[in-house]
């Protein structure tokens, strides 16, 4: 027993000597950075720019972790980042490399489940990135993402369907990009839609509920756009209404409720309808298209929500949305304040997209919904 003792303390001392000395730095109330030296002072910069995002969203939507997270930013090489899982996340040598032969392509983050504890591998932008002015996005592409995790861990100790873990933080990755002002995640959904329609083939949607993360990387490994699905299935659950409704879920399942209850609790939806939509959306964004579809309504240009007109033969005639309904609401997105021009990138899309309109009408005391198809004009 004390050899045994003497043993992990000598591996111990001989995993400090190995890692480099790291730099700390309290970025937020609930959060501790912890560099790499190799990391320079301006991506330092960058990811304190991310952090500062990340606390603002947590603040707008109510995101509270009950523990202090810190964020182990190692060197750009493997072993940098498998001595990291070791030294913060009490890995074995061998579950640190598998953990690290998990991150393939540009995910390059682990947010530990067992611990508050985020690392990412520094991976530098390239010369040209820079030049371009993309510097300051190197500390949104892994982190807000890997950091919404911990809300998942923290809020829910139990494992849930892979998309349902992967798709909230996509989304919220997405969002801090957005509120930092890279780019809208209206322009997210369409690029996702437009990367799936033309994947050479795309999984079976059961798989990506499947509650195995082994699977998800066989997937992520095959090359099938799973991240993107996982992002376009959230965003037709909750919009940009934030994430009550997605930490309710978590809690629910903290709480010992059955999965399919506690998403019908939260979601107001049986799971397996809400799969079959989804599962029927991603067939016929697969379709072939004719470009760009619309749903055929005009609006006001003194006022973009109003409807001033529809369009014989077009999805928004079809369904029944009149001239003098106001637009409330587009894919959960608040139309409220939006221009003219946004208006019309919201309910233009993909010919062959789906996309749902909510209405205020006079005479009626509750909203109307319609979800309705784009349809290219001839």
């Amino acid at each position: 027993m004390k050899m045994n003792k003497r043993l992990a303390i000598i591996a111990a001392i001989i995993l400090l000597v190995l890692i480099p000395a790291f730099s700390t730095a309290w970025a937020a109330s609930w959060v501790k950075m912890v560099y790499d030296p190799e990391v320079p002072s301006q991506a330092r910069e960058n990811f304190q720019k991310a952090v500062d995002t990340v606390d603002v969203l947590f603040t707008k939507y109510k995101i509270i972790l009950s523990d202090p997270v810190t964020v182990v930013m190692t060197a750009n090489d493997a072993e940098s980042f498998i001595r990291a899982l070791m030294l913060y996340g009490n890995y074995t040598r061998q579950a640190a490399e598998l953990a690290a032969a998990g991150t393939v392509g540009d995910r390059v983050g682990l947010s530990l489940r067992n611990k508050p504890v985020v690392v990412i591998r520094y991976t530098p932008l390239t010369t040209e990135s820079i030049s371009l002015g993309f510097g300051p996005l190197e500390g949104y592409l892994d982190l807000p993402h890997e950091l919404f995790h911990q809300v998942e861990h923290q809020y829910t100790r139990v494992t849930t369907a892979t998309w349902l873990s992967e798709g909230p933080a996509d989304l919220f990755g997405r969002m801090a990009l957005e509120a930092a002002g890279f780019k809208s995640v209206t322009r997210f959904v369409r690029q996702a839609e437009q990367k799936i329609s033309k994947a050479a083939a795309i999984p079976d949607i059961r798989q990506l509920a499947s509650n195995d993360y082994k699977t998800w990387i066989s997937l992520r490994q095959q090359r099938y756009p799973v991240y993107g699905m996982a992002f376009l299935m959230t965003y037709r659950l909750v919009g940009d209404n934030g994430f009550g409704k997605v930490i309710l879920y978590y809690q629910l399942l903290d709480n010992g409720s059955d999965p399919d209850k506690a998403f019908n609790t939260a979601f107001g939806v049986r799971m397996s309808d809400f799969l079959t939509d989804m599962n029927d959306y991603f067939n016929n964004l697969r379709q072939p298209k004719k470009g760009i579809g619309t749903v055929g309504i005009g609006l006001s240009k003194a006022q973009p929500q109003l409807v001033m007109g529809v369009m014989q033969g077009m999805p928004a005639a079809e369904a029944g949305i009149k001239i003098g309904d106001r637009i409330l609401r587009v894919d959960g997105k608040d139309a409220k304040g939006l221009s003219g021009p946004q208006m019309v990138e919201l309910l233009t899309g993909q010919a062959g997209s789906r996309v749902t309109i909510e209405v205020e009408r006079q005479g009626e005391t509750k909203p109307l919904s319609f979800t309705l198809i784009r349809k290219a004009l001839d």
